[in-house]
Protein backbone atom coordinates (compact mmCIF):
# COMPACT_ATOMS: atom_id res chain seq x y z
CA UNK A 1 0.00 0.00 0.00
CA UNK A 2 1.11 3.29 -1.04
CA UNK A 3 1.77 5.18 2.29
CA UNK A 4 2.02 8.51 0.28
CA UNK A 5 -1.95 8.03 -1.30
CA UNK A 6 -4.63 10.25 0.79
CA UNK A 7 -6.75 6.97 1.60
CA UNK A 8 -3.51 5.76 3.89
CA UNK A 9 -2.95 9.38 5.34
CA UNK A 10 -6.72 9.39 6.63
CA UNK A 11 -6.30 5.82 7.66
CA UNK A 12 -3.45 6.56 9.95
CA UNK A 13 -5.12 9.54 11.00
CA UNK A 14 -8.13 7.55 12.02
CA UNK A 15 -6.57 4.79 13.68
CA UNK A 16 -4.25 7.31 15.84
CA UNK A 17 -7.72 8.86 16.80
CA UNK A 18 -9.04 5.46 18.12
CA UNK A 19 -6.29 4.50 19.94
CA UNK A 20 -6.38 8.25 21.57
CA UNK A 21 -10.37 7.46 22.63
CA UNK A 22 -9.18 4.13 23.97
CA UNK A 23 -6.59 5.32 26.02
CA UNK A 24 -8.73 8.05 27.50
CA UNK A 25 -11.41 6.00 28.36
CA UNK A 26 -9.31 3.25 30.12
CA UNK A 27 -7.78 5.83 32.24
CA UNK A 28 -11.33 7.62 33.05
CA UNK A 29 -10.34 11.10 31.03
CA UNK A 30 -13.45 11.01 29.58
CA UNK A 31 -17.08 13.00 30.75
CA UNK A 32 -19.57 12.10 28.22
CA UNK A 33 -22.45 14.53 29.11
CA UNK A 34 -25.91 13.72 27.01
CA UNK A 35 -28.30 16.92 27.58
CA UNK A 36 -31.42 17.85 25.71
CA UNK A 37 -32.68 21.31 26.24
CA UNK A 38 -35.96 22.46 25.42
CA UNK A 39 -35.69 26.60 24.59
CA UNK A 40 -38.45 28.95 25.13
CA UNK A 41 -40.09 30.59 22.24
CA UNK A 42 -39.15 33.43 20.48
CA UNK A 43 -40.91 36.14 19.38
CA UNK A 44 -42.29 35.50 16.14
CA UNK A 45 -44.02 31.51 17.14
CA UNK A 46 -40.60 30.01 16.90
CA UNK A 47 -40.05 27.12 19.27
CA UNK A 48 -36.33 25.83 19.71
CA UNK A 49 -34.96 22.75 20.80
CA UNK A 50 -31.51 21.93 21.23
CA UNK A 51 -29.20 18.77 22.18
CA UNK A 52 -25.68 18.58 23.34
CA UNK A 53 -23.56 15.77 23.18
CA UNK A 54 -20.20 17.46 25.76
CA UNK A 55 -16.45 15.39 25.29
CA UNK A 56 -14.76 16.72 27.89
CA UNK A 57 -11.63 15.55 26.31
CA UNK A 58 -12.59 14.80 22.62
CA UNK A 59 -14.18 18.64 22.25
CA UNK A 60 -16.66 17.91 20.06
CA UNK A 61 -20.62 19.59 20.13
CA UNK A 62 -24.06 18.62 18.50
CA UNK A 63 -26.43 21.27 18.45
CA UNK A 64 -29.59 21.99 16.47
CA UNK A 65 -33.22 21.21 15.64
CA UNK A 66 -35.56 24.03 15.36
CA UNK A 67 -39.51 24.20 14.40
CA UNK A 68 -42.59 26.35 13.73
CA UNK A 69 -45.48 27.12 15.71
CA UNK A 70 -48.32 29.74 14.36
CA UNK A 71 -51.01 31.12 16.18
CA UNK A 72 -52.44 34.51 17.00
CA UNK A 73 -50.52 35.24 20.22
CA UNK A 74 -46.75 35.65 20.20
CA UNK A 75 -44.77 33.79 22.43
CA UNK A 76 -42.89 36.03 24.78
CA UNK A 77 -39.85 33.70 25.44
CA UNK A 78 -39.58 35.51 28.87
CA UNK A 79 -39.50 34.05 31.87
CA UNK A 80 -38.77 30.49 31.06
CA UNK A 81 -34.97 29.21 31.98
CA UNK A 82 -32.81 28.09 30.17
CA UNK A 83 -32.96 29.89 26.81
CA UNK A 84 -29.99 30.56 24.46
CA UNK A 85 -28.87 34.04 24.13
CA UNK A 86 -30.07 36.27 21.51
CA UNK A 87 -27.58 38.03 19.04
CA UNK A 88 -25.27 40.57 21.82
CA UNK A 89 -26.04 44.48 21.35
CA UNK A 90 -22.87 46.15 18.93
CA UNK A 91 -20.55 47.03 21.33
CA UNK A 92 -22.15 44.73 24.69
CA UNK A 93 -18.65 43.89 25.76
CA UNK A 94 -15.95 42.69 23.18
CA UNK A 95 -17.25 41.33 20.16
CA UNK A 96 -19.93 38.32 19.32
CA UNK A 97 -20.84 35.37 20.96
CA UNK A 98 -19.17 32.53 19.97
CA UNK A 99 -19.74 28.47 20.94
CA UNK A 100 -22.66 26.59 21.76
CA UNK A 101 -25.89 27.15 22.54
CA UNK A 102 -26.51 30.34 25.17
CA UNK A 103 -22.71 30.69 25.66
CA UNK A 104 -21.84 34.62 25.85
CA UNK A 105 -18.30 34.66 26.83
CA UNK A 106 -17.07 36.06 23.70
CA UNK A 107 -19.46 39.11 23.69
CA UNK A 108 -18.79 39.42 27.65
CA UNK A 109 -15.61 39.44 27.77
CA UNK A 110 -14.89 36.07 29.41
CA UNK A 111 -13.34 34.37 26.28
CA UNK A 112 -10.24 33.16 26.42
CA UNK A 113 -7.77 35.65 24.61
CA UNK A 114 -5.51 32.70 22.74
CA UNK A 115 -8.92 31.83 20.65
CA UNK A 116 -7.97 33.66 17.32
CA UNK A 117 -10.64 36.32 16.58
CA UNK A 118 -11.17 35.07 12.79
CA UNK A 119 -12.56 31.76 14.27
CA UNK A 120 -16.16 31.42 13.75
CA UNK A 121 -18.98 28.66 13.00
CA UNK A 122 -17.97 25.34 13.33
CA UNK A 123 -14.18 25.65 14.07
CA UNK A 124 -14.94 28.51 17.01
CA UNK A 125 -16.99 25.51 18.29
CA UNK A 126 -14.55 23.29 18.83
CA UNK A 127 -11.69 25.52 19.82
CA UNK A 128 -13.69 27.10 22.40
CA UNK A 129 -14.52 23.25 23.36
CA UNK A 130 -10.83 23.02 23.70
CA UNK A 131 -9.84 25.96 25.52
CA UNK A 132 -12.85 24.96 28.40
CA UNK A 133 -12.05 21.38 28.27
CA UNK A 134 -8.31 22.48 29.14
CA UNK A 135 -9.52 25.17 31.75
CA UNK A 136 -11.80 22.14 33.78
CA UNK A 137 -8.50 20.36 34.50
CA UNK A 138 -6.76 23.14 35.57
CA UNK A 139 -9.04 25.78 36.82
CA UNK A 140 -10.77 25.07 40.31
CA UNK A 141 -14.30 26.10 40.45
CA UNK A 142 -15.55 29.63 41.08
CA UNK A 143 -17.80 30.81 43.13
CA UNK A 144 -19.31 34.01 43.94
CA UNK A 145 -21.24 34.04 47.51
CA UNK A 146 -24.05 36.05 47.43
CA UNK A 147 -25.30 38.49 50.71
CA UNK A 148 -28.76 39.42 50.13
CA UNK A 149 -30.68 42.03 52.12
CA UNK A 150 -33.76 42.53 50.14
CA UNK A 151 -35.44 39.58 48.12
CA UNK A 152 -36.74 41.98 45.52
CA UNK A 153 -32.69 42.46 44.64
CA UNK A 154 -32.33 38.39 45.19
CA UNK A 155 -34.99 37.84 42.55
CA UNK A 156 -33.94 39.65 39.99
CA UNK A 157 -30.12 38.73 40.07
CA UNK A 158 -31.21 34.80 40.21
CA UNK A 159 -34.46 34.89 38.40
CA UNK A 160 -34.33 37.48 36.42
CA UNK A 161 -31.00 38.16 35.12
CA UNK A 162 -29.86 34.04 35.37
CA UNK A 163 -33.33 32.60 34.34
CA UNK A 164 -33.94 30.80 37.46
CA UNK A 165 -30.10 29.76 36.91
CA UNK A 166 -26.99 30.28 38.96
CA UNK A 167 -24.12 30.07 36.50
CA UNK A 168 -22.65 32.51 34.41
CA UNK A 169 -22.23 32.32 31.07
CA UNK A 170 -25.87 30.82 31.25
CA UNK A 171 -25.77 26.53 30.29
CA UNK A 172 -22.28 25.94 31.00
CA UNK A 173 -21.20 23.23 33.24
CA UNK A 174 -17.91 22.19 34.55
CA UNK A 175 -15.08 24.92 36.15
CA UNK A 176 -15.39 27.14 32.98
CA UNK A 177 -18.35 28.61 34.32
CA UNK A 178 -19.17 31.30 37.17
CA UNK A 179 -21.25 29.84 39.97
CA UNK A 180 -23.06 32.20 42.26
CA UNK A 181 -24.43 30.75 45.58
CA UNK A 182 -26.72 32.89 48.56
CA UNK A 183 -24.37 32.77 51.16
CA UNK A 184 -26.81 34.78 53.25
CA UNK A 185 -29.72 36.81 53.16
CA UNK A 186 -30.41 39.21 55.95
CA UNK A 187 -31.88 41.97 57.24
CA UNK A 188 -30.36 45.45 57.04
CA UNK A 189 -28.96 46.32 59.69
CA UNK A 190 -25.36 46.75 61.17
CA UNK A 191 -25.12 43.29 62.87
CA UNK A 192 -26.42 41.00 59.97
CA UNK A 193 -24.12 43.67 57.31
CA UNK A 194 -21.20 42.67 60.14
CA UNK A 195 -22.23 39.16 59.92
CA UNK A 196 -21.41 38.89 56.53
CA UNK A 197 -18.11 40.36 56.23
CA UNK A 198 -17.18 38.02 59.07
CA UNK A 199 -18.11 35.21 57.03
CA UNK A 200 -16.60 36.75 54.00
CA UNK A 201 -13.29 36.71 55.96
CA UNK A 202 -13.48 32.91 57.29
CA UNK A 203 -14.51 31.62 53.60
CA UNK A 204 -12.45 33.89 51.27
CA UNK A 205 -13.93 33.66 48.51
CA UNK A 206 -13.35 34.10 44.53
CA UNK A 207 -15.60 37.30 44.58
CA UNK A 208 -18.28 38.34 47.28
CA UNK A 209 -21.47 40.01 45.35
CA UNK A 210 -23.07 42.30 48.00
CA UNK A 211 -27.13 43.43 47.88
CA UNK A 212 -27.76 46.62 49.12
CA UNK A 213 -31.60 48.17 48.88
CA UNK A 214 -30.54 51.96 50.06
CA UNK A 215 -34.01 52.96 48.16
CA UNK A 216 -34.92 54.35 51.55
CA UNK A 217 -31.21 56.10 52.09
CA UNK A 218 -28.43 55.07 54.73
CA UNK A 219 -31.32 55.02 57.32
CA UNK A 220 -29.66 52.29 59.28
CA UNK A 221 -26.54 54.48 58.85
CA UNK A 222 -24.04 51.58 57.29
CA UNK A 223 -22.22 53.47 54.58
CA UNK A 224 -19.22 54.59 56.97
CA UNK A 225 -18.82 50.99 58.22
CA UNK A 226 -18.84 49.55 54.64
CA UNK A 227 -15.95 51.93 53.98
CA UNK A 228 -14.19 50.49 56.38
CA UNK A 229 -14.57 47.13 56.01
CA UNK A 230 -14.39 47.07 52.21
CA UNK A 231 -10.85 48.29 52.33
CA UNK A 232 -9.57 45.98 55.18
CA UNK A 233 -11.32 43.02 52.99
CA UNK A 234 -9.86 44.43 50.17
CA UNK A 235 -6.53 43.90 51.68
CA UNK A 236 -6.74 40.37 52.51
CA UNK A 237 -6.90 40.23 48.82
CA UNK A 238 -10.76 39.64 48.48
CA UNK A 239 -12.98 40.54 45.44
CA UNK A 240 -16.10 42.63 46.15
CA UNK A 241 -19.15 43.15 43.58
CA UNK A 242 -21.99 45.21 44.86
CA UNK A 243 -25.67 45.79 43.65
CA UNK A 244 -26.46 49.41 44.99
CA UNK A 245 -30.63 50.17 45.11
CA UNK A 246 -30.14 54.18 44.84
CA UNK A 247 -32.47 55.71 47.17
CA UNK A 248 -36.39 57.12 45.62
CA UNK A 249 -35.07 60.88 45.96
CA UNK A 250 -31.06 61.86 45.49
CA UNK A 251 -29.10 62.02 49.14
CA UNK A 252 -32.01 60.89 50.82
CA UNK A 253 -31.29 59.75 55.09
CA UNK A 254 -27.16 60.53 54.28
CA UNK A 255 -27.15 58.67 51.32
CA UNK A 256 -24.94 61.54 49.30
CA UNK A 257 -22.90 61.03 46.59
CA UNK A 258 -19.78 61.41 48.43
CA UNK A 259 -20.53 58.80 51.12
CA UNK A 260 -21.68 56.48 48.74
CA UNK A 261 -18.75 57.02 46.59
CA UNK A 262 -16.13 56.36 49.96
CA UNK A 263 -18.07 53.20 50.75
CA UNK A 264 -17.40 51.52 47.36
CA UNK A 265 -13.61 52.67 46.70
CA UNK A 266 -12.54 49.15 47.48
CA UNK A 267 -15.05 47.85 46.00
CA UNK A 268 -14.09 46.77 41.79
CA UNK A 269 -17.96 47.32 40.03
CA UNK A 270 -21.04 48.67 41.29
CA UNK A 271 -24.46 48.51 39.95
CA UNK A 272 -27.04 51.16 40.49
CA UNK A 273 -30.15 48.90 41.01
CA UNK A 274 -33.09 50.59 39.72
CA UNK A 275 -31.81 53.78 38.52
CA UNK A 276 -29.54 55.98 36.83
CA UNK A 277 -27.83 58.11 39.47
CA UNK A 278 -25.90 60.78 37.00
CA UNK A 279 -23.95 61.81 39.76
CA UNK A 280 -22.30 58.27 40.09
CA UNK A 281 -22.14 57.68 36.82
CA UNK A 282 -19.98 61.07 36.42
CA UNK A 283 -18.10 60.14 38.97
CA UNK A 284 -16.73 56.48 37.09
CA UNK A 285 -18.53 55.33 34.23
CA UNK A 286 -16.63 52.20 34.06
CA UNK A 287 -17.50 51.24 37.67
CA UNK A 288 -20.65 52.72 38.52
CA UNK A 289 -23.02 51.07 36.22
CA UNK A 290 -27.35 51.47 35.99
CA UNK A 291 -28.65 48.03 36.73
CA UNK A 292 -32.74 47.40 35.92
CA UNK A 293 -35.49 47.62 38.15
CA UNK A 294 -37.15 44.88 36.41
CA UNK A 295 -40.83 44.19 37.00
CA UNK A 296 -42.18 43.39 40.60
CA UNK A 297 -40.89 40.37 41.03
CA UNK A 298 -41.56 40.76 44.85
CA UNK A 299 -45.03 41.29 44.46
CA UNK A 300 -45.98 38.40 42.38
CA UNK A 301 -45.49 39.49 38.63
CA UNK A 302 -45.87 36.43 36.54
CA UNK A 303 -44.36 36.90 32.83
CA UNK A 304 -47.32 36.14 30.34
CA UNK A 305 -46.31 33.10 28.60
CA UNK A 306 -47.83 34.86 25.18
CA UNK A 307 -49.26 38.63 24.43
CA UNK A 308 -50.82 39.37 21.47
CA UNK A 309 -49.52 41.36 18.72
CA UNK A 310 -50.44 44.81 18.09
CA UNK A 311 -53.21 44.83 15.83
CA UNK A 312 -55.57 42.33 17.96
CA UNK A 313 -55.51 44.94 20.79
CA UNK A 314 -58.40 46.70 20.89
CA UNK A 315 -56.91 49.34 23.26
CA UNK A 316 -55.08 51.89 22.24
CA UNK A 317 -53.21 53.43 25.24
CA UNK A 318 -54.22 52.70 28.97
CA UNK A 319 -52.95 53.62 32.64
CA UNK A 320 -54.48 52.71 36.01
CA UNK A 321 -52.49 53.41 38.81
CA UNK A 322 -52.51 55.48 42.31
CA UNK A 323 -53.08 59.61 42.95
CA UNK A 324 -51.12 59.08 45.68
CA UNK A 325 -47.79 58.61 43.67
CA UNK A 326 -48.83 60.68 40.39
CA UNK A 327 -50.54 63.96 41.53
CA UNK A 328 -51.93 66.10 38.97
CA UNK A 329 -50.29 63.82 36.09
CA UNK A 330 -53.87 62.17 35.59
CA UNK A 331 -55.56 65.13 34.79
CA UNK A 332 -52.87 66.46 32.72
CA UNK A 333 -53.38 63.22 30.88
CA UNK A 334 -56.82 63.44 30.93
CA UNK A 335 -57.10 66.93 29.18
CA UNK A 336 -54.51 65.76 27.02
CA UNK A 337 -56.48 63.08 25.08
CA UNK A 338 -59.49 65.38 24.63
CA UNK A 339 -57.70 66.08 20.97
CA UNK A 340 -58.61 62.68 19.50
CA UNK A 341 -61.82 61.85 18.20
CA UNK A 342 -64.32 60.47 20.59
CA UNK A 343 -64.57 57.11 19.04
CA UNK A 344 -60.50 57.12 19.58
CA UNK A 345 -61.03 58.69 22.96
CA UNK A 346 -63.05 55.54 24.22
CA UNK A 347 -60.08 53.30 23.13
CA UNK A 348 -57.79 55.03 25.81
CA UNK A 349 -58.26 54.43 29.27
CA UNK A 350 -56.65 56.53 32.10
CA UNK A 351 -58.23 55.10 35.23
CA UNK A 352 -57.45 56.19 38.84
CA UNK A 353 -57.24 53.54 41.94
CA UNK A 354 -56.83 53.69 45.85
CA UNK A 355 -53.14 54.36 47.08
CA UNK A 356 -50.24 52.10 46.74
CA UNK A 357 -50.32 49.03 48.39
CA UNK A 358 -47.69 46.00 49.04
CA UNK A 359 -50.30 43.32 47.66
CA UNK A 360 -53.33 44.21 45.56
CA UNK A 361 -56.75 43.10 45.76
CA UNK A 362 -57.62 40.27 43.05
CA UNK A 363 -60.19 42.74 41.31
CA UNK A 364 -56.92 45.61 41.11
CA UNK A 365 -54.49 42.90 39.76
CA UNK A 366 -57.00 41.48 37.32
CA UNK A 367 -58.25 44.89 35.65
CA UNK A 368 -54.34 45.98 35.62
CA UNK A 369 -53.36 43.01 33.47
CA UNK A 370 -55.97 43.39 31.58
CA UNK A 371 -55.00 46.99 30.69
CA UNK A 372 -51.39 45.94 29.87
CA UNK A 373 -52.58 42.92 27.74
CA UNK A 374 -54.71 44.93 25.35
CA UNK A 375 -53.76 48.29 25.07
CA UNK A 376 -51.17 49.14 22.33
CA UNK A 377 -49.09 51.40 24.44
CA UNK A 378 -48.79 51.76 28.60
CA UNK A 379 -48.76 55.09 29.55
CA UNK A 380 -45.92 54.95 32.34
CA UNK A 381 -45.63 58.52 34.63
CA UNK A 382 -43.04 58.49 37.06
CA UNK A 383 -44.13 58.34 40.53
CA UNK A 384 -41.70 59.50 43.38
CA UNK A 385 -39.09 59.57 41.22
CA UNK A 386 -39.18 58.39 37.28
CA UNK A 387 -38.37 54.46 36.93
CA UNK A 388 -41.20 52.07 37.86
CA UNK A 389 -41.80 48.39 37.64
CA UNK A 390 -44.57 49.14 35.13
CA UNK A 391 -42.37 49.95 32.35
CA UNK A 392 -40.87 46.23 32.54
CA UNK A 393 -44.25 44.67 32.94
CA UNK A 394 -45.81 46.32 30.28
CA UNK A 395 -42.87 45.54 27.92
CA UNK A 396 -43.26 42.02 29.53
CA UNK A 397 -47.28 42.21 28.44
CA UNK A 398 -46.44 43.51 24.64
CA UNK A 399 -47.68 46.97 25.44
CA UNK A 400 -44.87 49.72 24.59
CA UNK A 401 -44.27 51.97 27.61
CA UNK A 402 -45.11 55.82 26.60
CA UNK A 403 -42.22 57.84 28.91
CA UNK A 404 -41.33 61.74 29.51
CA UNK A 405 -37.53 61.43 30.12
CA UNK A 406 -37.19 64.70 31.48
CA UNK A 407 -36.35 64.71 35.13
CA UNK A 408 -34.41 66.82 37.49
CA UNK A 409 -31.52 66.72 40.06
CA UNK A 410 -29.37 63.45 40.06
CA UNK A 411 -31.66 61.50 38.04
CA UNK A 412 -31.58 63.71 35.20
CA UNK A 413 -30.18 61.23 32.85
CA UNK A 414 -32.91 58.52 34.31
CA UNK A 415 -34.21 57.10 30.63
CA UNK A 416 -30.47 56.05 29.88
CA UNK A 417 -30.95 53.04 31.54
CA UNK A 418 -33.21 52.42 28.30
CA UNK A 419 -31.05 53.64 25.97
CA UNK A 420 -32.91 57.40 25.63
CA UNK A 421 -29.98 59.36 27.11
CA UNK A 422 -30.15 63.05 28.45
CA UNK A 423 -28.38 65.78 26.37
CA UNK A 424 -25.22 66.12 27.92
CA UNK A 425 -25.82 62.93 29.82
CA UNK A 426 -23.48 59.75 30.89
CA UNK A 427 -24.07 57.42 27.76
CA UNK A 428 -23.71 53.50 28.07
CA UNK A 429 -23.57 52.81 24.23
CA UNK A 430 -24.13 49.18 25.44
CA UNK A 431 -27.47 49.58 26.21
CA UNK A 432 -29.94 48.95 23.48
CA UNK A 433 -32.27 51.98 22.80
CA UNK A 434 -35.53 51.33 23.50
CA UNK A 435 -38.35 51.12 21.06
CA UNK A 436 -40.33 53.42 23.53
CA UNK A 437 -42.88 56.28 22.64
CA UNK A 438 -41.28 58.91 24.59
CA UNK A 439 -43.01 62.61 25.13
CA UNK A 440 -40.96 65.84 26.08
CA UNK A 441 -44.38 66.38 28.31
CA UNK A 442 -47.37 65.06 29.35
CA UNK A 443 -49.69 67.70 28.38
CA UNK A 444 -48.32 65.65 24.49
CA UNK A 445 -49.90 62.32 24.94
CA UNK A 446 -53.13 63.14 22.75
CA UNK A 447 -51.28 64.37 19.91
CA UNK A 448 -48.64 61.83 20.08
CA UNK A 449 -51.58 59.12 20.30
CA UNK A 450 -53.26 60.68 17.73
CA UNK A 451 -49.85 60.60 15.17
CA UNK A 452 -50.01 56.69 15.87
CA UNK A 453 -53.05 55.67 14.76
CA UNK A 454 -52.65 54.88 11.40
CA UNK A 455 -49.03 53.11 12.17
CA UNK A 456 -50.35 49.37 11.47
CA UNK A 457 -46.69 47.80 12.03
CA UNK A 458 -46.66 45.52 14.77
CA UNK A 459 -44.37 46.85 17.64
CA UNK A 460 -45.05 43.77 19.77
CA UNK A 461 -42.77 42.20 18.27
CA UNK A 462 -39.47 44.22 18.29
CA UNK A 463 -40.81 45.14 21.50
CA UNK A 464 -40.19 41.96 22.59
CA UNK A 465 -36.53 41.21 20.32
CA UNK A 466 -35.20 44.49 22.32
CA UNK A 467 -36.33 43.34 26.02
CA UNK A 468 -34.09 39.89 25.36
CA UNK A 469 -31.37 41.74 23.94
CA UNK A 470 -31.09 44.13 26.64
CA UNK A 471 -31.16 41.87 29.27
CA UNK A 472 -28.49 39.91 27.22
CA UNK A 473 -26.41 43.35 27.85
CA UNK A 474 -26.56 43.58 31.42
CA UNK A 475 -25.67 39.48 32.12
CA UNK A 476 -22.90 39.89 29.82
CA UNK A 477 -21.87 43.24 31.62
CA UNK A 478 -21.91 40.99 34.76
CA UNK A 479 -20.18 38.38 33.37
CA UNK A 480 -17.10 40.82 31.99
CA UNK A 481 -16.63 42.37 35.61
CA UNK A 482 -16.75 38.96 37.48
CA UNK A 483 -13.94 37.81 34.79
CA UNK A 484 -11.89 40.91 35.02
CA UNK A 485 -9.25 38.99 37.34
CA UNK A 486 -8.91 35.29 36.06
Amino acid sequence: MDCGSRCCKISLVVAAVILFVLAGVASNFYNFDLRVTALPSRPGGVTIVAGELGIAAGHAFLAGGAGNTSDTSLSTGLGAAPSSEPPPPPDAGGGASRGGSGDAKGAAGGGDPKVPAAVSGADAQLTNASVQARNQTSRPPRLVHVFSFHPQMQKMLFQWLLEQGNVLPLHSYGNDSIRLETRMVGSFTKPDIEKAFRQVEASKPWLALWLFPFKDGDRPQVLPMMKQRFAASARAGIRHGVFHWSPEFCNQNGATQDAIVQAYKAVEFVFMFGYLDERLAKTDKQKFIPFPLGPALLRGWQTPKSVLPTGKRELIAAYRGSAQTHQGLLTQMQQSVKALAPKDREKVVLEERKSWTMSDSEQDHKRYLYLLANSRFAVSPEGHNPNTYRISEAVESGSTPILVASAGGCYENWAGLYGHFSAGGTRYSWIPRAPFLMLSNWSDLGGALRAKMKDNSDATKDLLEWYHRWRWAFRAKLNQFLNAHQ
